[in-house]
């Protein structure tokens, strides 16, 4: 079978809220500089199958799992960080994170029902080793502990939470 190689990335995720947001930039001002696309706004049209069976397996969490997405960079929802030294850690910041199903274009106005609470910023720390021991301190510090968070799996809810009031009939 000749020589494979397997990457292993982890991307470990937290909801905070902005004040423990602003205390972990403060942390990573050592350590860390915004990458090229620093402030970027993110757009992403998920494509499932009718009956939404691609996010129900998801939800599941199998050990692989199946995305179709098309993504598109603008301006300011999410603040992104990497490592001076050596660049292999990497740390988002993501607000104003909405769904919508109609007006399902990458160059439309950023709109739609938000997923988070206004207060709340999903952060995304994406390592292929440890983390370095400054962020575990910052991370105690603040009392910030790890979630499992899925943006598409969310919006999935949400779809389902409105299609129970009778305003669509998905899944």
């Amino acid at each position: 079978m000749g020589n494979q190689m397997v990457f292993k990335r982890y991307e470990i995720k937290y909801l905070i809220n902005r004040c423990q947001r602003d205390a972990i930039l403060k942390a990573m001002e050592p350590y860390m500089t915004p990458d090229e696309y620093d402030h970027s706004s993110i757009r992403n049209i998920y494509y499932d199958t009718p009956d939404f069976r691609l996010i129900r397996e998801s939800l599941e969490k199998p050990v692989y799992k199946e995305k179709l997405r098309v993504r598109s960079y603008g301006p300011y929802e999410r603040e992104a960080f990497y490592e001076r030294h050596d660049g292999d850690f990497r740390v988002t910041f993501d607000e104003n994170i909405r769904y919508r199903q109609v007006e399902l274009t990458l160059d439309s106005d950023a709109w739609g029902t938000p997923i988070l609470k206004p207060e709340q910023v999903l952060m995304e720390l994406k390592v292929s080793g440890a983390l370095p021991l400054w962020m575990v301190h910052a991370l105690s510090q603040q009392r910030i502990f790890k979630t499992s968070f899925s943006k598409y799996g969310t919006a999935y809810q949400g779809i389902l939470l409105t299609s129970r009031k009778g305003v669509l009939r998905y899944a």
